[in-house]
C-alpha cells in the first residue's frame, strides 16, 4: 500500500475560504511581530496573535504582553509594541505590530538594539537623519535549503564566470527565478505601510533586492524588520527559503545591505563638503563598524568583503571614491556633480541588524563618538 503525502505549499482556496467569513468588528485580530534572541545565539523572527476590542491607531494603543517562547524558566521576556501596519496576510481591520523585547522589570534585553538606536536617533533629530537600505537575499530551495532555488541539483548555473551580467535585472525562463516571491513581497509591502521603495534581480540566479527608505530616523529600521517578516511569511506559502546569509555559496557572489545616508546639511546646497567629513570620520573607525555591520562582529562579513574579485570592497582597508561601486563607501557621481545629497556605506552584510548600522552611522558621522 501506498501513502501520498500531503502536499508542502498552502492551499489558496482552503484558506480563501475562512479568511472570506465575516469578521466581529470588535474582534481585531493583532500580530506581534519580533525578533526573539533564541537558545543558539541567533535571532530569530516570531510571531503570535492576540484578539483586541477596537482597532488601534498607534502601536502604543496596544498592551505588553508576555513572549511566551521558553528560554530560560526563570526569565521572562515582554513584548513592547512599537511600530503599527496593516496585516497583508489577514486584511480588514487587522494589524501587523513590530515590538522589541524587555525583561521583567522593563529595561531592554541585550539583543534590543532598538532602544540605543532610538537614543541616538534623538539626539541628532534636528539633523533630520534620512537612510534608505537596499536589501539582498537570496531564495532557497525548501527541500534542499543549503541550494539556491532553480539552480542545478549537481551543478551551478551557467555561466559561472561574469554571472552579474546574465542575471543582473534578468527575464526570461532560465535566468529568473522567484518572481512571484519578489511581486507578492512587494505589494504586500505597499498594503503594509512599508516605505518599500524598489526592487530587482541581483547578479546570482535567484537572488534579489528590494530597497526600503527614504526613512527618517528609527523608522528605517522598524521598516526594514518588518519587511524581513513579510518576506518570510510570503516565501513560506510557497516553501521556499530566504538566506540572508552574506555568501550564500562559497565561491559566488556575497550579499549585502548597502545603506544610504544623509542629513539636512548633506542635501543642502554644499552639502558634499559635509559628506566629506563625514567619510572621514568613517574611515578612522573602520574596524569598529565591521564589527558591528553583522550579527557574529564580523566573522560573516569577512567571508563577504574580500575585494573587487566579487564586487565589494577589501574589509581590511578603508576605501571612499566617487561612482566606485568596489568603495567601502561610494559618492555618487550625480552627488558629486551636484554638490550635495548623500553617501553609500557598502560594508553593511545583507544579515545586518538596521538599527545597530544606522545608530552607529549616527554616531560616527554626527555625534563623533
Amino acid at each position: 500500500m501506498s501513502f501520498q503525502s500531503t502536499p508542502l505549499t498552502s492551499n489558496p482556496g482552503f484558506l480563501a475560504r475562512y479568511l472570506s467569513l465575516e469578521q466581529p468588528p470588535n474582534k481585531i485580530q493583532i500580530t506581534y511581530v519580533f525578533l526573539h534572541p533564541g537558545n543558539d545565539g541567533q535571532a530569530h523572527f516570531s510571531c503570535k496573535t492576540k484578539v483586541v476590542l477596537e482597532v488601534p491607531k498607534q502601536a502604543s494603543d496596544l498592551p505588553i504582553w508576555d513572549c511566551g517562547i521558553p528560554t530560560d524558566s526563570r526569565v521572562e521576556i515582554l513584548l513592547r509594541p512599537v511600530q503599527l501596519y496593516n496585516d497583508p496576510f489577514r486584511g480588514g481591520n487587522n494589524k501587523l505590530v513590530l515590538c522589541d523585547l524587555l525583561s521583567a522589570d522593563m529595561k531592554p534585553l541585550p539583543s534590543n538594539h532598538r532602544a540605543s538606536c532610538v537614543e541616538a536617533m534623538d539626539a541628532v533629530k534636528h539633523e533630520h537623519p534620512w537612510f534608505g537600505l537596499e536589501q539582498e537575499y537570496m531564495l532557497m530551495d525548501g527541500i534542499n535549503p543549503k541550494w539556491p532555488l532553480g539552480w542545478p541539483k549537481n551543478g551551478y548555473p551557467e555561466p559561472i564566470s561574469m554571472p552579474h551580467v546574465l542575471y543582473h535585472s534578468a527575464v526570461g525562463t532560465g535566468s529568473n527565478v522567484g518572481r512571484d516571491v519578489m511581486e507578492a513581497h512587494f505589494r504586500a509591502c505597499l498594503y503594509a505601510g512599508v516605505n518599500i521603495c524598489g526592487e530587482n534581480a541581483e547578479a546570482m540566479l535567484a537572488q534579489w533586492e528590494y530597497q526600503v527608505g527614504p526613512c527618517e530616523g528609527i523608522r528605517i529600521g522598524d521598516d526594514v524588520m518588518m519587511s524581513r517578516y513579510i518576506l518570510l511569511r510570503v516565501a513560506e506559502d510557497l516553501q521556499i527559503g530566504v538566506s540572508f546569509d552574506p555568501r550564500p555559496i562559497p565561491g559566488w557572489l556575497g550579499a549585502g545591505a548597502h545603506m544610504n545616508f544623509s542629513t539636512d546639511k548633506t542635501r543642502a546646497p554644499g552639502g558634499l563638503a559635509e559628506i566629506e567629513r563625514a567619510i572621514d570620520r568613517l574611515s578612522k573607525r573602520h574596524d569598529k563598524h565591521l564589527s558591528l555591520y553583522d550579527p557574529n562582529g564580523g566573522a560573516d562579513n569577512a567571508r563577504r568583503l574580500t575585494g573587487s574579485e566579487y564586487y565589494a570592497s577589501d574589509g581590511n582597508k578603508f576605501t571612499s571614491c566617487v561612482g566606485n561601486r568596489g568603495a567601502s563607501v561610494r559618492v555618487p557621481k550625480q552627488v558629486a556633480q551636484k554638490g550635495m545629497g548623500y553617501m553609500e556605506d557598502r560594508r553593511p552584510a545583507s544579515n545586518c541588524d538596521p538599527y545597530v548600522v544606522s545608530e552607529a552611522l549616527v554616531r560616527t558621522c554626527l555625534l563623533n563618538e
